[in-house]
């Protein structure tokens, strides 16, 4: 997993601040910025942290993706095409390095043959045999085998999107997922980490790199 050109946008960060300090007509002081910040979830205390923006390139697994797509407030701003790359792209390199050689051979084993096919290499009847014994597949046209392929595609197969979300959010991912099982998390909460301010005025931060110096 990858997690570059991330932005913070200074104009947001400073207007969330004066948000926060609108009850008393100014900007808020940082011992209330931090209270507020790091207030609990839910409270609505802490709801000047969506003020601030943030944008990055997260390169991840599908199975990471659905994960991340399950919080609000966030967005995809645009994103490598499935359906283009599963054909034309190297699949070694767009899988994790977690995911299964023999699956991915397999894989590639599939889209090798459409393409034999769609280039005219080779006839549709030719392979239909070796599909349904070797594969378990019955596909009976291009367009079918096609569809043999989005959905064999591996869980560890990696897509790259530009993102959108802010703080109040990644206060949220990060209370949910820092000691998350997958290591993909681990990533994506140490760039949460990093971003500016977001430790001091969230109260979080520090506990993968404790975490990880134990495991060293």
């Amino acid at each position: 997993m990858k997690v570059e050109n991330s932005y913070v946008c200074p104009a947001t960060l400073e207007f969330a601040k004066k948000c926060a300090g609108l009850p008393k007509g100014n900007f808020a002081e940082p011992k209330t910025l931090e209270s507020l910040g790091s207030c609990n979830a839910g409270s609505g205390h802490d709801c000047y942290l969506k003020g601030v923006t943030v944008t990055a390139l997260v390169t991840a697994s599908q199975s990471w993706w659905l994960q991340w797509m399950r919080y609000h407030h966030q967005d995809i701003v645009s994103s490598t095409s499935k359906m283009y790359t599963i054909i034309n792209d190297d699949i070694d390199s767009k899988c994790s390095k977690w995911t299964s050689r023999s699956v991915i051979e397999e894989f590639k084993n599939l889209i090798g043959i459409y393409n034999d096919i769609k280039d005219d290499c080779m006839m549709f009847p030719e392979v239909y045999e070796h599909l349904a014994n070797y594969h378990g597949v019955n596909p009976i046209n291009l367009h079918e085998l096609f569809q043999c392929i989005v959905h064999s595609c591996p869980m560890g197969f990696e897509l790259t999107a530009g993102i959108t979300t802010n703080y109040l959010q990644c206060k949220t991912v990060y209370n949910q997922r820092h000691m998350h099982k997958m290591d993909e998390w681990k990533v994506y909460c140490e760039w949460i980490e990093c971003l500016p301010e977001f430790s001091r005025m969230t109260g979080l931060g520090g506990e993968l790199l404790i975490t990880n110096k134990k495991e060293k």
